[in-house]
């Protein structure tokens, strides 16, 4: 589970809209839970608690911050051993001592924006088949098995 948060990644991207679409492409990909939490108003299209594609959406409340909803869900989170994405020192340190592990935006980014290696085909020695389905012609001295 991530717990990110939204407006220390939106920081790095332009709109909480962008920062949304970001979050449920990860989530399809890995299928890893994820919850984001912005500071400020509800938006309009994706109220307080909503379901977002894949991502959990919620707002800090009047009087609180953003930080201190992300404290909450940690501790509510507990058992599944949430990961806390934000480059905020001070909330890293709170969530690490709430026993969740903590990743930067750069990191976070990062691990979304790596470049996965491209899956090799399986190769079943039979390449002579594979050039007379494509319309080769083997060579005699080449053997079905290599």
């Amino acid at each position: 589970m991530y717990i990110v948060d939204g407006n220390n990644l939106m920081g790095r991207l332009r709109t909480r809209r962008e920062t949304m679409e970001l979050l449920a492409d990860f989530s399809d990909r890995t299928g890893a839970e994820v919850i984001v939490v912005f500071d400020g108003a509800p938006d309009s299209v994706c109220p307080e608690g909503c379901l977002w594609r894949a991502v959990r959406v919620h707002y800090s409340r009047r009087g609180f911050s953003a930080d201190a909803c992300i404290q909450q869900l940690v501790k509510k989170h507990r058992q599944a051993d949430p990961m806390v994405v934000t480059s905020d020192k001070a909330l890293a340190l709170s969530v690490l001592s709430l026993g969740a592990k903590q990743l930067s935006t750069e990191q976070f980014l990062s691990k979304i924006f790596q470049k996965r290696p491209e899956p090799k085909p399986d190769y079943d020695g039979k390449l002579n088949e594979w050039l007379r389905y494509f319309g080769c012609e083997p060579h005699e001295a080449d053997s079905d098995e290599i």
